[in-house]
């Protein structure tokens, strides 16, 4: 008997999933998932100093899927 093929759940089949959330003081924080790449986590602050934006980003490459656990494909 051979094993059901396993299909990729929702989250792998989409291109990108991005939320955003706006916080006190001009904060804003984005994430930004690339299945199959990476997860990128943007933030946006005004500088105390003179008030412009700041943007500071973390990506975290991503190697299985958070969400059904399957390997990705390697790019």
């Amino acid at each position: 008997m051979s094993r059901k093929k396993q299909l990729w759940c929702e989250f792998c089949e989409q291109e990108l999933y991005a939320i955003e959330e706006n916080g006190a003081e001009g904060h804003t924080l984005t994430v930004e998932i690339y299945p199959g790449r990476m997860i990128s986590a943007i933030s946006f602050a005004p500088d105390p100093y003179n008030g412009q934006p700041e943007e500071c980003v973390v990506e975290i490459p991503m190697k299985y899927c958070p969400n059904c656990g399957r390997k990705l494909a390697e790019t």
